[in-house]
This record gives structure tokens, C-alpha cells and sequence, in this order.
């Protein structure tokens, strides 16, 4: 008779480390245009994994290309890397006629802050005009996430694959009833790189580190 498996994950904290892909052309923002276009709030700053954030911003002179970026880590060069979301203005349905607006953001877990800026003049010659002082950050940068089961191909064997920032020991508790782990298997671990992928910009501009992906393989019937 099958019975219901239970997971719980365990994890050692270690480091962290990410980066990102490629984009815009020419920083404005000690100029006039700092006093055309603002970038007045950006919230929430503190969020979990799926969270929405909400930008509002606003521009003296608004146009059909200008665009809000979200960069991670916040640190990033903007004239190098590409955001990992960005969203036309003219996606607020004020942005001509009120001149201000406000869009939303949907994060998966980066494992990294993130910073908002705003441009102008499309994404190809993207021109910097305002950024926003304060990053939006996540509560757990080691959260355990995206597990999934794959079949081996063994029906007396699948595997159990989770991505973690930096857990150097993982292993997963597991029962048949809820609360009572008490079985434990070791997962190994992996990590992508640049020289793993196939061809650019996925190995050059478009990398990002995704973290540590770790397996479990579990024997026998349950």
C-alpha cells in the first residue's frame, strides 16, 4: 500500500555569490533629468519568495520608451548587465495623462537585493535618469526552494531535487506521517557554471548564478 511521504529540508549556512546579464548605454542621473523623472517608492523593501513589489514613479516629461529596471545584486552595472525584470511606464495607465504611475513586480527568490531604475529612450540606447536609494531584499537568501521529483526510469528509484544559496550539507527528514520524520537521506550537491551552458548570451552577459541545486535518491517502495 502507498503512503504519503513527508519532506522537511535541513540546511548549514555558508556564502553567497550571484551576478547578472546586459544593457544600458549612458548614465543621466547628475543632470536636469533627475529633476524630470522620479522614482518616488518602491515597497515593500523586505519580502519572501513569489512577493510583489510595487513601484511608483513620476516624470515632468513623460515618453512611449521609458522603462523601469530591476537590477540584482543591487550592485550591478547597469551599462553591463541586463535587469532581471523590467516593465514599460506606459504600462500605468496615467503615465501621459497625470504624468506619474505605478507597476508591479513579481520576485522569485534571487537569493540577492535588488535595486530599481528608471530610463528613458528604449531599451537598445537606454539613457539612466533616477534610481531609488533604498534595495528590496529577502527575508531568507538560503530559503529551499523549487523541489521537484524526477523519475530514473527505476520504478524502485527517484530522485528529489531542491536549489538552496549556500547550503553545504543538506539532507531531507522524511515519514510517512506528518511531523514524524524519521528517516534521513544525504543529498549530494552541484552548482552551474558559465563553462556548463551551451553558447552565449546564456555563458556571457545572460549568466546569472542560480546557487546550489542539491539530490536526494530514494530506494525501494514506500
Amino acid at each position: 500500500k502507498m503512503m504519503p511521504v513527508v519532506f522537511e529540508f535541513y540546511f548549514l549556512k555558508f556564502c553567497i555569490f550571484a551576478i547578472v546579464s546586459n544593457c544600458v548605454l549612458y548614465d543621466d542621473t547628475d543632470n536636469l533629468s533627475k529633476i524630470l523623472y522620479t522614482i518616488e517608492d518602491v515597497s515593500p523593501l523586505l519580502i519572501n519568495n513569489n512577493d510583489v513589489v510595487t513601484v511608483r514613479y513620476s516624470a515632468l516629461k513623460p515618453g512611449i520608451l521609458d522603462w523601469i529596471g530591476a537590477f540584482s545584486p543591487s550592485n550591478a552595472d547597469t551599462t553591463v548587465t541586463s535587469p532581471v525584470k523590467f516593465a514599460w511606464c506606459t504600462e500605468s495607465p496615467n503615465y501621459f495623462s497625470k504624468r506619474h504611475g505605478s507597476i508591479t513586480f513579481n520576485f522569485t527568490n534571487l537569493r540577492a537585493d535588488i535595486a530599481f531604475y528608471y530610463f528613458i529612450n528604449g531599451t537598445t540606447d537606454s539613457i539612466l535618469v533616477a534610481s531609488y536609494p533604498l534595495k528590496v531584499d529577502f527575508k531568507d537568501y538560503n530559503q529551499p526552494l523549487r523541489a521537484r521529483v524526477v523519475p530514473t526510469g527505476d520504478y524502485d528509484k527517484f530522485l528529489l531535487l531542491w536549489s538552496s544559496a549556500y547550503s553545504i550539507y543538506p539532507i531531507v527528514k522524511w515519514g510517512t506521517t506528518s511531523g514524524n520524520y524519521d528517516r534521513v537521506v544525504n543529498a549530494t550537491t552541484k552548482k552551474l557554471l558559465k563553462s556548463d551552458l551551451c553558447g552565449e548570451p546564456a555563458n556571457s552577459i545572460g549568466f546569472r548564478d542560480l546557487g546550489l541545486i542539491h539530490t536526494a535518491s530514494f530506494f525501494g517502495s514506500f
